[in-house]
């Protein structure tokens, strides 16, 4: 049983062997169920904790989803997720699940690919707010653990939450080679880390222990990041979130993962827009005074 508003559920785990590229996957969804109860654009594919492509909406007259263009490179195995998120208004008792109808490229999964079929229930799950703070001083070309963005997280009284990753897209103009080593802190303490960005301009930073935030209460984090000394003089640098599964934090009554509300950090307007700033060179003369110098002269 699903509670109204669950996002990020695994709805299908699948792995595909061999060698070749993977190109597209068309799921359908089965069960006695609508497809108004998933969010729109709510259906996305992971690998792990790694979300693959955006959002997708259930075509409300097939009721297939399509991944297309994936261009996915297998040498060995893969194991991919079907990801949904579920509507704050889904109905009460109906069912839903994955099937896997169609796919493209080389190798493509074999076999009858479907997920359990999840009942919605009664109760809705916890929510979370998402916004940006105080925008950071602007960085500086070759500055480490440079603050990069401050967001609060609000948990709903509805139970308390347990956030255990959030990913964050980039949307500057930096080139993402150019940021690296970041580290996400909250009150000074280290509380997830990520190397660099990855697909999708995404920087996914995984929590070491989840971190609760009280039913009722915010915390605020502050991710930080090396800019490289390559990068270029008014660069711009922008975390935002680009989708709800960016984040992935659980209730702890219900034991589901909350609805996340990122309405006022979604877009690159919305989110704080930092510009990289070069050092400054200053150059004095400081003498001798221009004179005759003696031959062996001394100092």
């Amino acid at each position: 049983s699903l509670p109204k508003g669950a996002t990020g559920v695994p709805f299908l785990k699948f792995m595909v062997s061999g060698s070749g590229t993977l190109n597209s996957l068309v799921f359908k969804r089965v069960g006695v169920g609508a497809t108004g109860d998933f969010a729109s654009a709510g259906v996305y594919l992971y690998e792990g904790t790694t979300r693959l492509t955006n959002g997708k909406t259930v075509n409300s007259t097939t009721h297939e989803v399509n991944f297309v263009n994936l261009a996915l490179a297998i040498s060995g195995s893969r194991t991919f997720l079907v990801v949904g998120d579920l509507s704050g208004g889904a109905t009460t008792g109906n069912r839903s699940g994955f099937t896997l109808v169609s796919s493209t490229g080389t190798p493509t999964p074999s076999g009858t690919l479907t997920g359990n079929e999840m009942t919605i229930a009664g109760q809705a799950a916890g929510g979370l707010t998402i916004d940006d703070q105080n925008a950071p001083a602007n960085p500086k070309i070759g500055q480490k653990e440079a603050p990069l963005i401050e967001v609060k997280l609000t948990a709903s009284s509805t139970e308390d939450i347990l956030v255990d990753r959030i990913s964050f897209t980039e949307g500057g103009t930096i080139n993402n080679s150019n940021l690296s080593n970041f580290v996400l802190k909250q009150a000074g303490n280290t509380v997830a880390t990520a190397q660099s960005i990855g697909a999708k301009d995404l920087v996914t930073l995984v929590f070491t222990t989840p971190f609760k935030v009280e039913k009722g209460q915010n915390r605020a984090f502050i991710l930080h990041g090396d800019i490289s000394g390559s990068t270029r003089a008014d660069d711009t640098v922008i975390f935002y979130m680009d989708s709800k599964a960016d984040i992935h934090a659980l209730g702890a009554t219900y034991g589901y993962p909350v609805l996340p509300d990122i309405a006022s950090i979604d877009t690159t307007g919305e989110s704080t827009s930092l510009t990289v700033q070069g050092g400054d060179i200053n150059i004095t003369f400081n003498g001798p005074v221009v004179g005759n110098i003696p031959l062996r002269g001394q100092d």
